[in-house]
Order: C-alpha cells, then structure tokens, then sequence
C-alpha cells in the first residue's frame, strides 16, 4: 500500500490579499491525474495549517484544468 506523501508549495506563489466575506476562483492541475490537492490559508499567521483553516480537501483535478471556488468566511474561524 502507498504512504501518503505531502509537498508544500507555499514558496512557489506570491503572497495575495484576500477581502473576507468574497469569493474567489482560479484552475488546479497537477502534472499525475492520480493526484489531490488540498488549499489551506493560515489564518492566525502562525505558520501552521490547522483544520479548520483548511478550504478545500482532497480535490482531484485529474487530467486537465480543474476550476474550484472558495469562500473566506466573514468571520474568523
């Protein structure tokens, strides 16, 4: 049985300025159909993905360009 293995890919994006209470889009693709990608934002700034900072889990974008939206909720977790 596969072990699950995580990558970070934080450094690979430019920090952005999200307005609580907006909804925001953008495309996943991963370079292995088989692959998941799961979207954190760190809230508290603490430098530690916790559950409830995470917005998207487990989505499998599979061969092509997946489109998702997320929501930042208007108040704080």
């Amino acid at each position: 049985m596969f072990g699950r293995i995580y990558s970070d890919y934080t450094a690979s994006f430019a920090p952005v300025n999200l307005t609580r209470g907006y909804a925001y889009s953008g495309h996943l693709q991963t370079s292995n159909p088989d692959n998941y990608v799961t979207i954190w934002i760190d809230e508290d700034n603490d430098l530690v993905f916790e559950d409830q900072e995470r917005l998207v889990h487990n989505l499998r974008p599979g061969s092509g360009k997946l489109l998702y939206g997320i929501y930042i909720p208007r108040y704080g977790v």
